[in-house]
């Protein structure tokens, strides 16, 4: 029930912004992704939002949601943008974990072809996700991924041309695999 509640939620009241470009003012951008995680033999499926409003001037506003049935989350909050190769956001929310209220943010740079996204949070545990990209062409992204407790490892994208959609995979050290598929809008 908890799943449906986060998707529901999801879908009413966000347009899915990980690996986002620079945020164009007074429009929604995001994702919306259905991932699989592969561990030990073990496939866990999951639904992933990100959302992002670009607001009126340097401001905006992001939700990351995230729901699978071992665990779901949630959390919204403002975002700043003094420049246009970098961005940062605060947020809190809550999560199906021992301590549901949890806090996050993310601080993303880039430059032409290349970007940087790093998000943390910290609710039950403290965790991590830094995605060093590069676009390597219209329909190839290649990056080099470090989460923690997966470790670290290569991740490719290709787009789908003419479509919104992107296919992915990474596979990090600790013999985790992830690949999955990617609304962009």
């Amino acid at each position: 029930m908890k799943i449906i509640i986060v998707i529901v939620f999801a879908i009413i009241f966000v347009a899915p912004i990980y690996g986002q470009d620079s945020v164009s003012k007074n429009a929604f951008h995001g994702t919306i992704e259905q991932e699989n995680t592969v561990t030990g033999g073990k496939v866990t499926p999951q639904v992933k939002a990100n959302i992002t409003y670009g607001g009126k001037g340097k401001t905006g506003v992001y939700c990351w949601i995230q729901a699978s049935k071992p665990y779901s989350q949630v959390y919204c909050g403002p975002t700043f943008q003094p420049k246009n190769w970098i961005q940062v956001g605060i947020a809190a929310g809550l999560e199906t974990g021992k301590k549901p209220v949890k806090g996050a943010g993310f601080i993303w740079t880039g430059k032409g072809r290349f970007s940087n996204l790093l998000v943390l949070e910290k609710g039950s545990t403290f965790w991590y996700r830094n995605e060093a990209s590069f676009k390597a062409s219209k329909v190839l992204t290649v990056s080099i991924v470090s989460q923690r407790y997966q470790g670290t490892g290569p991740r490719m994208e290709l787009a789908i041309p003419k479509t919104r959609l992107s296919v992915g995979g990474e596979y990090l050290s600790t013999q985790t695999a992830k690949f999955g598929v990617k609304y962009s809008f």
